[in-house]
């Protein structure tokens, strides 16, 4: 029988748990699937969105450090890959069981992140052609004032924490890293390939055709890759 696993999934800026109920439906039955919510949407929707990506990695740990006796990995895409790694990281300084695998979708490795837009301080009409460049959010969605109104806060928020980030270089983890990009995102291969820095096993990359959002096209294949990195 293999070793249960929870895998616990970060969400993209402006994303709540329930984007990854694809990942659960397909997940086999020895992983559990376990979405994290941000402060400030779906479940939380009364709590302030948070906008220092440390504190909302150390809000995280402590609502999940009483389970990291079970052997456990780390999801995340976009906002996510940085949320994910610095929750290891504050896992790594607390003295917490460190997670068996790293799976980060979507972003560069966290010492060469550029801005080239700070996005969060955009007018609302440029925010959300940045929103309609990206994917992710439904034309119908975009184009709904009342849900805008809502939506638009919790994303400038997201979008501060991850903008506002100043990397400061750790010592390098011993926890293998699985990076995916789509073929048709901003992030490059060679971006990618930064992830390489943060650890000392040798990173495996991995392209999948689409856009920023391409994990929604592919989730089977990248339950299918989860899956067997874990019983290796």
């Amino acid at each position: 029988m293999a070793t249960r696993f929870n895998l616990y999934c970060l969400p993209h800026a402006g994303g709540n748990k329930y984007a990854y109920k694809p990942f659960v439906d397909a997940a086999p039955a020895f992983i559990k699937v376990i979405p994290l919510e941000y402060p400030g949407r779906g479940e939380r929707v009364q709590e302030k969105p948070m906008t220092d990506v440390v504190e909302l990695a150390r809000l995280i740990l402590s609502e999940i450090k009483s389970e990291l006796y079970v052997p456990y990995a780390i999801y995340g895409h976009s906002m996510g890959t940085l949320v994910g790694y610095l929750l290891a990281r504050e896992i790594r300084r607390a003295g917490y069981a460190s997670p068996k695998f790293l799976f980060f979708t979507g972003s560069e490795g966290p010492a060469t992140r550029k801005n080239e837009k700070i996005r969060h301080l955009l007018p609302e009409n440029e925010l959300i052609e940045e929103l309609k460049s990206l994917g992710g959010v439904s034309d119908e969605v975009l184009n709904e004032p009342d849900i805008m109104g809502f939506f638009l806060p919790i994303i400038r928020a997201d979008f501060h924490a991850v903008e506002t980030y100043q990397h400061v270089e750790g010592a390098n983890f011993d926890i293998p890293i699985n990076v995916a990009i789509g073929t048709e995102e901003k992030v490059t291969a060679e971006e990618a390939k930064s992830w390489q820095r943060e650890t000392k096993v040798p990173i495996e990359l991995m392209q999948f055709h689409g856009n920023h959002f391409f994990i929604f096209d592919h989730t089977e294949r990248i339950m299918k890759l989860i899956t067997e990195k874990l019983l290796e």
